[in-house]
């Protein structure tokens, strides 16, 4: 489940780390959030969009291109992806429970709040020793079923995630990457708060590193950074670690 805490060349290095962040995000970096009916509508209309560009104009970009068939593999292949996996697809959230992992802090402010948000996290495709694919245009909240242990979907600290099982309204679109493990309600990314101060020194026009350019031109491609945090409903039904 899928973007971490150094410029952005840094970042997917780091991200490759993990399969997937299920983990939901911190109360931090939190600016507002969306009214419940305005992000169930960006849900549904990014789920459409997602559905409409799967497996169309994918580019990709070996970053670490030193590993190559002459070599000694001492890593694996890490791939910066565009674009929406080809195997997408939506399914009913009628009867379903779902799992959500997330440091303790973070379910707890789900706990209270009864609202799933973006992580700060796309979603990572990983097949270990062979290659790690970040796809940076898929993000939302992450989600997995009751039976997959957080070791399963990719979650960075396992041994201390904690998780909530949630039901879901039947307008919720929730989309399928990984059939049985990966589910992901699409919303715009969220940021750190250190993502969003270095952006906002961009956009004003101040002198900046390299890496915070890359990483501000990106992010201005797809849209900017906004003030308000998508937020969908759930119902908690079960909670553990």
């Amino acid at each position: 489940m899928l973007l971490t805490e150094r410029p952005f060349l840094a970042i997917i290095l780091l991200l490759s780390l993990a399969k997937l962040a299920l983990a939901a995000p911190a109360p931090e970096c939190v600016q507002g959030l969306l009214g419940t009916d305005v992000s169930l509508k960006q849900a549904q209309g990014l789920a459409a969009e997602w559905l409409n560009r799967s497996g169309k104009d994918v580019t990709s970009h070996l970053t670490n291109p030193w590993f190559n068939k002459n070599a000694e593999r001492r890593h694996a292949e890490i791939w910066d992806m565009t674009g929406i996996p080809a195997r997408l697809k939506q399914i009913s959230t009628k009867g379903k429970v779902f799992r959500h992992y997330g440091p303790k802090e973070a379910i707890d402010a789900i706990k209270q709040s009864k609202v799933l948000m973006s992580g700060f996290v796309p979603y990572v495709e990983a097949a270990p020793g062979s290659y790690k694919k970040n796809w940076n245009d898929v993000t939302g909240a992450f989600l997995t079923l009751p039976d997959s242990s957080a070791n399963t979907v990719g979650v960075l600290d396992a041994r201390t995630a904690t998780y909530v099982d949630v039901t879901l309204a039947e307008d919720v679109p929730v989309l399928e990457l990984e059939a049985g493990l990966i589910y992901i309600i699409p919303m715009r990314p969220n940021f750190r708060d250190w993502v969003r101060v270095a952006y906002g020194k961009w956009k004003n026009g101040d002198d900046v590193s390299p890496e915070v350019r890359t990483m501000s031109e990106r992010i201005e491609k797809s849209g900017g950074i906004e003030n308000f945090t998508a937020a969908v409903p759930v119902q908690i039904v079960g909670e553990g670690k």
